[in-house]
């Protein structure tokens, strides 16, 4: 029996690819994969694992206030070939998993669609938590959490289906489809009870992990919830954020399960193999690329340097005739328009500045950004602009008449752009404004959200 997988996914080029290689190892054929505005390298890779023949994919972007999810779920089913026997309705942070003794799902598909009678079947949830992680870390997901809630956990009384696509109706929420014909059963072969709450479908009566269950990667750590699932709200409900109240109550961590991360070694091997495919289907990647790293970083750095240019920054000077009153020259070496950041973690201010001897006296700059205000003093001597300027009449700032400064501004406060400017007695005389000219990266906030913890951890720690 020929198995696939269909979903919708959003930027998920962190967790795509293990996704598409642990349910290779479970015996899944094919993949039907609706793409919902990605702009984080996802569409790149799955045009390639399109190319290589895996995956079978569509643009499906949002309108409207129409959410994307069921309608894509139809046109995925009108797509669906004929020789797909079942086809099973997941996200990407669900893995299907075989609880018995067997590797693969296949044989349970087998033995219950059998029965011809059956249509669709309904897998309970498997709530894992966060394993205490608060960054994202090296490793599979499948290695990273092995904590869960216990068996009673009432959110694992949702279900995801799996069906024969021939005899869907159509959706009635993501969990659950109405049938044509046939029976809905569970995974032990009976037929499928309803929450007494949710007669409609999408819970059912009891929760049963007998035969395969899904592993609901809900949040991971709190890292990749902030700027992932947290970001993209929901693909189903109008209105619905998943943030702190969701995180707090999926992150369950009662009991240690080990049945996935077991297949891990088998995933590795499969990774290995669409990583090769992925190169001879994008040739600009380079040949040499670290098969060792982590995948979802790897394939995010390569895909961006093949299909995205890298941050840039416009400079602009902020006219004022206060600059004039008080300012008689200056200048700012760095940051200038086209230039980069210099490495990982700190974005370098340098220049210098004279004011007018009746300007008041100036002693210090200033950078604003919407996060903080931060004050640098002045710390270089600079005997290029005195030699140039050595007739004028002027004051130098600070002590030892210091008119240059060079500071290591830290990455979270200049990533999304700032102003810079001088102080003079508490008046700040903005001078130049820095914006980000290419897309917010996705590395950048990570950055933020990093710094945002580690300061707070600090706090609660002493």
């Amino acid at each position: 029996m020929k198995i696939a997988v269909a979903g919708i996914v959003k930027n998920e080029i962190d967790i795509l690819l293990e996704w598409i290689a642990y349910h290779r190892v479970v015996g899944i054929s094919h993949f039907y994969i609706a793409d919902n505005e990605s702009n984080d390298g996802t569409r790149e890779l799955l045009s390639a694992l399109s190319r290589a023949g895996l995956v079978t994919t569509f643009d499906f972007p949002s309108h409207g206030e129409q959410k994307p999810q069921l309608p894509a779920y139809s046109r995925i089913l009108r797509s669906c070939s004929p020789d797909i026997d079942v086809l099973a309705f997941i996200d990407a942070d669900e893995f299907l998993l075989p609880t018995q003794e067997e590797a693969s799902i296949v044989p349970l598909i087998n033995r219950l669609f059998a029965d011809e009678s059956v249509s669709a079947v309904a897998l309970n949830w498997a709530i894992f938590g966060s394993a205490g992680y608060l960054f994202a870390e090296d490793g599979l997901v499948i290695e990273r959490f092995t904590k869960r809630a216990r068996q009673d956990f009432p959110v694992n009384n949702h279900y995801k289906s799996i069906v024969r696509p021939g005899r869907v109706k159509s959706f009635v929420n993501p969990h659950h489809v109405r049938l044509n014909s046939g029976r809905y059963t569970d995974v032990q072969g009976n037929d499928l009870v309803q929450h007494s709450r949710h007669p409609l479908g999408g819970l059912s009566a009891g929760v049963i992990w007998e035969n395969a269950r899904i592993n609901h990667y809900a949040v991971r750590s709190l890292e990749e919830f902030v700027v992932g699932k947290s970001q993209k709200g929901s693909a189903c409900t109008n209105g619905r954020i998943k943030h702190k109240a969701y995180f707090l109550s999926h992150d369950k961590n009662d009991e240690v399960c080990l049945l996935a991360s077991a297949l891990a070694p088998k995933v590795h091997e499969e990774l290995k193999r669409l990583e090769a495919l992925v190169r001879r289907e994008l040739p600009d990647v380079p040949a040499d690329a670290s098969a060792s790293a982590p995948i979802g970083r790897w394939f995010r750095s390569r895909i961006q340097s093949v299909c995205y240019t890298p941050p840039r920054f416009v400079v602009r000077r902020v006219p004022s005739a206060r600059i004039k009153s008080k300012i008689y020259n200056w200048h700012v070496d760095y940051p200038a328009d086209r230039q980069l950041f210099e490495d990982d973690s700190q974005f370098r201010l340098s220049g210098w500045m004279l004011p007018i001897a009746a300007g008041g006296g100036i002693y210090r700059i200033y950078v604003r950004s919407a996060r903080a205000v931060e004050y640098f003093e002045f710390n270089r001597q600079r005997d290029d602009v005195a030699r140039k300027f050595h007739e004028q009449a002027t004051v130098f700032p600070g002590p030892d008449g210091l008119h240059g400064f060079t500071h290591a501004l830290p990455r979270s406060l200049a990533i999304a752009g700032f102003e810079m400017g001088f102080e003079a007695k508490g008046e700040q005389i903005p001078v130049i404004r820095v914006n980000v000219r290419t897309i917010f990266s996705r590395e950048m906030m990570i950055t933020r959200i990093k710094e945002g913890l580690r300061a707070r951890l600090a706090r609660f720690t002493g």
